[in-house]
């Protein structure tokens, strides 16, 4: 039978990493104030301001249950759980704004829109790679619709477009599962090697106890 010591449960390290990790909630605000700053000219009003109170609300909300969550009793699945989901919804969140385009958006409306996800989904993979299906809950939740907005307007231009946005989401997703899988490497060697000290040093009290009984 195998030696259940041999995996050691790094779900913990795992979720205490995506909490303590706020840099990409924080920069989906200041990234969504600038595309509106942008983009205020072709939206009309009460769809831009519809779509940052969603945004802005939705980040608030994530930060200030990322904050509870890392001080919580839950047991870590749960929390590694409702990360993704929330994942999922920041990333839907910007799969959004290419929908909101399709009425009355210019080529280049639709450029700027790629662009902003494809740097946010990319600056995403450090802070999100300590749980691979959270990045990609979030990766296609940005992706997927951008694709399917391009598709839809079925010019040849923004079916290049989709094609390519696609296979940046495949590309990605390939380089978020090599980096997630070198840090969960690294944090069952850290888990093994700190199991192993705390061994030796149950060992070495037990020698003392041991030549002062004799």
């Amino acid at each position: 039978m195998p030696n259940p010591e041999a995996a050691p449960d790094i779900a913990p390290q795992q979720a205490e990493g995506l909490l303590r990790n706020r840099a990409t909630i924080l920069s989906n605000l200041v990234v969504a104030l600038l595309s509106v700053l942008v983009l205020r000219e072709t939206l009309p009003t009460a769809t831009t301001l519809g779509w940052i109170a969603g945004m802005a609300a939705l980040n608030v909300a994530r930060l200030f249950l990322s904050h509870w969550m890392l001080r919580s009793a839950w047991p870590t699945r749960r929390k590694l759980h409702v990360f993704t989901v929330g994942a999922a919804l920041s990333g839907l969140s910007w799969g959004c704004l290419p929908v909101l385009l399709l009425p009355a958006g210019t080529e280049a409306d639709f450029a700027f829109a790629g662009f902003m996800i494809a740097g946010m989904t990319a600056g995403g993979i450090t802070a999100l790679c300590w749980y691979q299906p959270a990045y990609l809950a979030y990766l296609l939740g940005a992706t997927l619709p951008l694709s399917a907005s391009l598709l839809i307007l079925q010019q040849p231009v923004y079916l290049a477009m989709a094609g390519q946005v696609l296979f940046y989401a495949i590309m990605l997703g390939v380089i978020s599962a090599f980096y997630s899988r070198r840090l969960l490497q690294n944090l069952r060697l850290e888990a093994a090697l700190d199991r192993e000290h705390r061994r030796l040093e149950a060992t070495r009290q037990e020698l003392a106890l041991a030549q002062s009984n004799k």
